[in-house]
């Protein structure tokens, strides 16, 4: 699995106070983390990067961008990315 590059954080612009909470530093890394995922499994960034916004019927019609914010959620995710990869749908 191609891992994504952390140094991505150091790039992106801060909001006001200059620096992020905790816990949106864990969604961007988990985000970054799916969307690895995603591009193999879909086959390039962009499409990944237009899925992972887009509601998805396997996941109760939310999108996955939605499920980031706990490791359960993340869980799910990755089950729906591998049974697409698979073609298992039920």
């Amino acid at each position: 699995m191609i891992r994504p590059s952390y140094q991505f954080l150091a790039l992106w612009p801060r909001n006001r106070t200059g620096c992020w909470s905790q816990g949106y530093e864990r969604y961007l890394l988990r985000r970054g983390d799916i969307l690895a995922l995603a591009v193999e499994v879909l086959g390039t960034q962009k499409i990944a990067e237009r899925w992972i916004d887009q509601p998805a019927f396997g996941l109760a019609r939310r999108t996955p961008s939605s499920f980031l914010n706990t490791p359960a959620g993340v869980c799910l995710v990755r089950d729906f990315l591998f049974r697409l990869e698979y073609g298992v749908y039920c």
